[in-house]
């Protein structure tokens, strides 16, 4: 299957972007935020740190996930970032996978689940949104 962007004289072809957005992701997002709080290594404590940092500035978040009615369902979260969403949905009963264009935010969602004691290779993959398995 061709994309139109793989046509001659069009945008760029789209694994040419893909590999830009994975480079540009593969810094966590909220990797500032995590500096800023002093956390240099990625330990249950210390994203505990962040998670309540990064809550506290978006407060609607637990509200509106704990509303969600995941126990038992399926749930596919796109796009990682450091794992606070997806491991309060896992946490919450949900049977969670993820998907991340990048590497980073991929590892970064296995050790979250893993801390929860659920099965986390096969659940979390690095992927385009696209191109999903």
């Amino acid at each position: 299957m061709t994309h139109p962007s793989d046509t001659p004289g069009a945008a760029p072809a789209q694994h040419a972007v893909d590999e830009r957005n994975r480079a540009f992701w593969d810094e966590l997002c909220g990797s500032g935020r995590a500096r800023s709080l002093d956390i240099v290594e990625v330990t249950p404590e210390s994203l505990a740190r962040f998670d309540a940092a990064y809550l506290g500035y978006y407060p609607y978040l637990v509200r509106d996930l704990d509303a969600l009615p995941v126990e038992g369902k399926d749930v596919l979260e796109i796009g990682l970032g450091f794992g606070t969403v997806g491991q309060l949905l896992a946490a919450r009963g949900a049977r969670y996978r993820g998907a991340d264009i990048a590497a980073g935010p991929v590892a970064m969602m296995r050790d979250r689940l893993r801390w929860l004691g659920r099965s986390a290779d096969k659940d979390v993959v690095e992927a385009s949104a696209l191109d999903l398995p």
